[in-house]
């Protein structure tokens, strides 16, 4: 009786200890495969900043874009209560910040704020929701690269 007992509890023992290092093994791959990820990430952002420019001395910059498939007219953009542009459908433009936290809008409310950094850039699409209305969203690089390639 003893020896049944003591090999179930052996077998729980062994199974417990199993269930610990598979666990440990999975949130390592997972740590693992963030870090590919943002590496990934990180290559893309240099290649955009390339492609679009660096920001200005001492100063981040704000790059807003449209999908090609983006319905409706161009929308106008403004930031701190000023205007920074007008984006049509297709098109992306990029505005000079100084280090900070900016707030972006459209014409119908749909704003964002932008913690700028300086020598970074940031990405905010503009979408229009279900009912036509615009909206800024914060994105990455990556998000703008795959929405501004033919």
């Amino acid at each position: 009786m003893r020896s049944i007992l003591f090999r179930g509890a052996a077998s729980c023992a062994l199974l417990a200890m199993s269930l610990t290092v598979a666990a440990q093994q999975a949130r390592f791959e997972i740590q693992g495969n963030a870090a590919t990820e943002s590496r990934k990430n990180d290559a893309i952002a240099r290649a955009m900043t390339e492609e679009i420019g660096a920001p200005a001395a001492g100063k981040g910059q704000v790059v807003f874009f449209r999908t090609s498939r983006s319905p409706g007219s161009a929308i106008p953009v403004s930031g701190d209560g000023m205007a920074v542009g007008e984006l049509p459908a297709g098109m992306y433009f990029a505005t000079p910040a100084l280090a900070g936290t900016h707030a972006y809008s459209t014409a119908d409310g749909g704003g964002v704020s932008v913690k700028v950094r300086t020598g970074q850039t940031h990405y905010v699409q503009v979408i229009r929701n279900r009912a036509g209305h615009p909206k800024l969203v914060r994105t990455t690089a990556t998000t703008f690269q795959r929405a501004t390639q033919h």
